[in-house]
């Protein structure tokens, strides 16, 4: 499916829209569950635990044909090289949508003449961010400086705890709300989480010992 959508794509006319899509919101997609669930639910995580799948049988095919060799040291640190562009891109992606007041704009005389009751989840959760735009602003900022801390080596630690925190937060929003980006804002809090793992152990001793 991403593949798809890059060949898809009318480069001609590419926008920002078109960068988001590619940088942060798309989902792996082997199936799809057409369900409350498989879109807001557990059963939309199925396509993670098929990633989850394919690395253990690709990294059993990998070990038994070199299993001469004893560690992975350059290997591992070109994963986290590019798991750290991979989060920094997607939270600033995320970020800009946010500074910039284009995910959830001011509400419009319509939304205020709604009736409660008539709001889907979705539409409460952007409503109440939106009708707030400076806080949005600082939500935008919250998700952009990880990011930003995470294109320079120094700093990639304090950047992937923030990214963790924030994009974590994000992904339980989206399962109280019924947003549906749950499964992205997921897999880059789990990235953010592979990167931190390097320097758990110093993280540890400084904070706890």
């Amino acid at each position: 499916g991403f593949y798809h959508l890059l060949w898809n794509i009318d480069y001609r006319h590419f926008n920002y829209r078109h960068q988001t899509e590619i940088v942060a919101f798309f989902n792996p997609q082997f199936i799809n569950i057409y369900s409350e669930s498989g879109f807001f639910g557990l059963a939309s995580y199925v396509n993670v635990l098929f990633v989850f799948i394919f690395s253990l049988i690709g990294a059993a095919i990998w070990g038994y044909f070199d299993r001469s060799k004893r560690e992975y040291n350059k290997l591992y640190y070109w994963v986290r090289v590019f798991a750290r562009y991979r989060v920094a891109y997607g939270v600033i992606a995320w970020g800009y949508k946010k500074i910039f007041i284009m995910q959830m704009p001011f509400p419009n005389v319509g939304l205020l003449h709604t009736p409660f009751i008539d709001f889907f989840a979705k539409r409460l959760y952007w409503e109440q961010l939106g009708i707030a735009p400076h806080y949005e602003v600082f939500l935008g900022f919250a998700e952009f400086l990880p990011g930003i801390l995470m294109l320079f080596r120094r700093t990639t630690t304090l950047g992937a705890a923030l990214a963790l925190a924030v994009v974590g937060n994000v992904a339980l929003a989206n399962h109280a709300y019924d947003i549906g980006e749950q499964v992205p804002a997921f897999c880059l809090a789990l990235l953010s989480l592979f990167i931190l793992w390097y320097d758990l152990r110093r993280i540890i001793e400084l904070l706890v010992l």
